[in-house]
């Protein structure tokens, strides 16, 4: 029983880390608004965000590779 309890911990401490590290990745207006723009769209490219963001495009590309780097 305690052995599954110290694992279940550690599963719940792995999570919260991972939920912690997403949020981290996520609280930047610019990345924001780039997962807004892909939950409405579904898939767009580099270009198309750019043009919405209005922003150029390293700047939009440096945010997503944020986010890949991370997995979010």
């Amino acid at each position: 029983m305690t052995n599954v309890f110290y694992m279940e911990l550690n599963d719940l401490n792995y999570e919260l880390e991972r939920s912690a590290e997403i949020l981290r990745v996520l609280a930047h207006p610019v990345r924001l608004q780039i997962v807004h723009q892909l939950l409405g769209k579904k898939t767009l490219n580099v270009t198309e965000l750019q043009q919405i963001l209005t922003l150029p495009q390293s700047t939009v590309s440096q945010h997503l590779h944020k986010m890949r780097s991370h997995k979010v």
